[in-house]
């Protein structure tokens, strides 16, 4: 099982500056921007390793609004909200993927208790409009 790191809550950059660090790397576009690409760059390889292997993915990169500061503490720590909804997104995976299952995102939407499964046949690229724009 892979797990995907969450964004850090925009809300909240005056406890470690994630954002303000970012700001000033030589690339285009605003730090959320910024930390955008870099996740779709780092994850297009994994889910494609992913579906070759057959490996489930925990998508907290969807599951969490880097815009809701309830799910955070300090920017980058889970809060007992967002606590909940990566053990409760695990626990489905853990309970319900079967081997057989091939490659398959589990995830909810921000501000959904219900687990989405998406399969996973390498050629999704991670695109921050998923979560920002529902």
């Amino acid at each position: 099982m892979i797990q995907l790191q969450y964004r850090p809550s925009v809300d909240m950059d005056q406890c470690y500056g994630v954002y303000a660090a970012i700001s000033k790397t030589p690339f285009p576009g605003s730090p959320v921007e910024k930390i955008g690409m870099l996740m779709q760059t780092i994850y297009a390889p994994v889910f494609k390793i992913a579906a070759e292997k057959g490996i489930p993915i925990i998508d907290m990169a969807r599951s969490f609004d880097l815009n809701n500061p309830s799910l955070y503490v300090s920017q980058i720590e889970p809060s007992e909200l967002g606590s909940k909804i990566i053990a409760d997104t695990v626990a489905y995976c853990v309970n319900n993927h079967q081997v057989n299952d091939g490659s398959q995102f589990y995830y909810s939407l921000p501000g959904s208790t219900e687990i989405i499964r998406e399969a996973n046949d390498g050629s999704k690229v991670w695109n921050p409009s998923d979560v920002d724009n529902k």
